[in-house]
């Protein structure tokens, strides 16, 4: 009887505990997919990321694709180094260009996580066009899972590519944070994201 003397209080109230139960539950959600789910490759547990440190003042960053590059031939203290970066690109398949979160990766990528990939190969470091890898949604979403999709010519930020690849069901990228739904090569970085010191950016993640 008391709530329905206070209609307005209670509405309120009830509004508060709704707000805080999706809150949790959304938190929860998050923390299931980024933290306690496997990743979905072999032997995840074996992946780690590294940073640089900074001596003045002291801080930890990701690398540059420079500093990448200097560092993954003659770093014997692991068996492997391989690099990402996320790019927002424009895709056009014989329709109007559509953003398409892409992943640009260093060439042993997929073998380093060792994702078989469901159609098609992995990056031909020689390549004259930029070579891409959809993911099986977007193959499935986008190109209507063609079977013919591995080397169709579509257009990414206006540049002739061509697709060698679908990535396996659910596979979106090393990291569950942000969904990718395009590999390319980091050979390419500097004519997808053309801004003069893009090389020198701290934007890499590293995994080792």
């Amino acid at each position: 009887r008391g709530l329905i003397a206070r209609p307005a209080w209670s509405l309120a109230a009830l509004l508060c505990l709704a707000i805080g139960t999706g809150a949790n539950t959304a938190s929860l959600s998050v923390i299931n997919e980024v933290l306690l789910r496997p990743l979905p490759f072999a032997d995840p547990d074996r992946i780690a990321t590294v940073v640089l440190r900074e001596p003045s003042p002291p801080r930890l960053r990701p690398f540059s694709l420079d500093e990448y590059l200097a560092v993954a031939p003659s770093a014997t203290l692991f068996s492997e180094l391989s690099a990402r970066t996320f790019l927002p690109v424009s895709v056009a398949a014989d329709d109007p260009p559509r953003m398409v979160q892409s992943e640009l990766v260093s060439d042993n990528y997929f073998a380093m996580l060792r994702v078989g990939l469901l159609l098609g190969r992995t990056f031909d470091a020689v390549s004259a066009v930029p070579e891409a890898v959809v993911s099986e949604q977007l193959w499935r979403q986008r190109f209507n899972r063609d079977p013919s999709i591995v080397g169709r010519r579509i257009r990414i930020n206006g540049r002739e590519s061509v697709i060698t690849g679908v990535a396996p069901a659910g596979f979106i990228g090393a990291t569950q944070l942000i969904r990718a739904d395009m590999w390319l090569s980091t050979s390419w970085f500097a004519e997808l994201n053309p801004a003069p010191s893009a090389a020198t950016v701290p934007s890499f993640g590293v995994l080792v």
